[in-house]
């Protein structure tokens, strides 16, 4: 099927639908191939993935050429080339960079996903901006509520004793759940304040900003008393999306009932880079330390000195890096170079928390 350039994203509806039933078209046959000539077993939930299942499917269904096309037919439904997310990006990227950062194959891809587009090879147009959120937002990336409850009760403790009004970054916020739940703590403890949240993936900020998990939503907008729109069967990137505030909706995604005391902005950016306006009184990482994004040695020393450079003096720092289980080298190292940064440290069950200490320099 044609490819568009990452620039290019104003098409006729016409033509776009005619790109989907040509991308529906060649997959199909596709997979009919594979299934004709790859042995079994075919993928299913919880198959174990091996190498010979990975061999096959790249084969005759090579993840990177498949998110090729697919980010295709994603970007004119997003209001510009950024919103795309990473993975489809790597993948439009492929002659520059390889096959980096991409699934191992499409199984891994689909292990990833929502049970409604696990497996799948074919899409409806009202599909495609729910599964750009679903790829934006992996299940396995952990944006639920109450994952880290030994963090929750040392802010409790800091925030009690703390007398300012209060800037909270929280870095890798994913879809948001975790940053209400902070921006709760610190209404809750009196204080002045304001909360940030930041991702790499504009859709995921999207999301977080609008309390609402399209992928998980079943895809339907919802109007302001959070009752489905009749007569609607597809989601554009104007609408809000449903909202998910029930405890026990989404197993666990479920929103907070946002605070009204204490703003919450939610941006796309990266802590490697991001510009704050303020030095933070509190900075919260969890997740990424370690991780695939944040794991040489030359980039965790650069974190320090943009943590060093963010931070008010006395403030904190606060990770947690427990779905990194193969990383622990990489985060023992991370934590061994506070002190060459003027951090005090103490362990946190599943976290540990360092302080700034008063009018420390750079080291050289």
């Amino acid at each position: 099927m044609p490819t568009a350039p990452i620039t290019d994203t104003v098409i006729s509806p016409d033509a776009h639908e005619k790109w989907l039933e040509a991308f529906n078209a060649t997959w199909a046959n596709r997979h009919r191939i594979f299934q004709s000539c790859a042995p079994p077993p075919w993928w299913a939930p919880g198959l174990a993935l091996t190498a010979e299942i990975r061999q096959n499917y790249e084969k005759y269904l090579p993840v990177a050429e498949y998110l090729q096309d697919l980010a295709t037919l994603v970007l004119p439904r997003l209001p510009h080339p950024s919103w795309l997310p990473v993975v489809l990006k790597r993948s439009l990227a492929l002659s520059y960079v390889g096959a980096a950062g991409l699934p191992a194959s499409l199984p891994d891809l689909w292990s990833l996903l929502p049970p409604r587009f696990a497996g799948r090879l074919s899409w409806a147009d009202g599909d495609l901006l729910p599964l750009a959120c679903a790829i934006a937002a992996p299940l396995k990336f952990g944006s639920r509520t109450g994952r880290y409850p030994e963090q929750t009760q040392y802010l409790v403790e800091w925030l009690r004793q703390s007398n300012r009004s209060l800037l909270v970054v929280d870095y890798g916020c994913g879809t948001g759940q975790g940053t209400y739940e902070i921006a709760a703590l610190v209404a809750r403890s009196g204080r002045p304040g304001r909360v940030i949240g930041v991702t790499p993936e504009p859709l995921e900020a999207w999301m977080a900003l609008n309390r609402g998990l399209p992928h998980l939503d079943m895809a339907r907008p919802t109007d302001p008393v959070n009752k489905p729109i009749a007569g609607k069967s597809s989601i554009s990137i104007t609408d809000t999306p449903s909202r998910a505030t029930d405890a026990g909706t989404n197993d666990g995604f479920a929103f907070p009932v946002p605070t009204s005391t204490v703003p919450i902005l939610f941006a796309a950016g990266d802590i490697r880079n991001f510009a704050l306006s303020r030095r933070a009184d509190v900075i919260l990482c969890n997740g990424l330390i370690g991780g695939p994004a944040l794991n040489d040695d030359r980039t965790l020393k650069h974190i320090w000195v943009r943590i060093q450079d963010q931070l008010a003096d006395n403030g904190i720092f606060v990770i947690g890096s427990r779905f990194h289980a193969g990383c622990t080298p990489r985060i023992e190292r991370f934590i061994a170079a506070a002190e060459r940064h003027a951090f005090a440290g103490a362990p946190l069950a599943g976290s540990c928390v360092f302080q700034r200490r008063p009018n420390a320099s750079l080291p050289a």
